[in-house]
């Protein structure tokens, strides 16, 4: 089972290790370093597929700061910099591969731009099994027709 953490662990680890700027997840400190992303969870659903399988659907929103020195990355920059990274392909979590896409969305109200990932998988639901006891002999009766 993927859980939530261990997936934005790896985002953050791609983020820094490819683009090479701080990563701050759910909190963003006063005083916080620049460049530099946010990153959050907006939307962690979990579907019925069968008795021991759910999809899982994650969306996490990356919002971009840009360094205030001249000749720095601009806030658009940055955003294309996560999109060309995380743009339809599939990434590392634990033994797992699953699939991952971006886009730049728009907060209607505030006008914020943002980058948003998405990842649908399918996992084991959880359950843990019941150790019933194993049966030695069933009898059955046949009844002619």
């Amino acid at each position: 089972m993927i859980k939530t953490s261990e997936l934005l662990s790896v985002l953050e680890k791609m983020l820094t290790e490819k683009i090479g700027i701080k990563v701050y997840i759910d909190t963003i400190e006063e005083g916080y370093e620049k460049p530099s992303f946010f990153m959050s969870v907006t939307d962690d659903k979990t579907e019925d597929v069968n008795f021991s399988t759910v999809e899982r659907t994650k969306k996490i929103r990356i919002d971009c700061y840009k360094a205030d020195s001249d000749g720095a990355l601009s806030e658009r920059e940055l955003r294309e910099k996560v999109c060309e990274l995380f743009e339809c392909r599939k990434i590392a979590v634990n033994d797992r591969k699953i699939n991952i896409s971006a886009s730049v969305e728009t907060n209607e109200d505030t006008g914020e731009t943002y980058v948003s990932l998405e990842s649908k998988f399918f996992d084991e639901r959880g359950i843990e099994k019941e150790n019933y006891p194993i049966m030695e002999s069933i009898e059955t009766k046949f009844k002619e027709v």
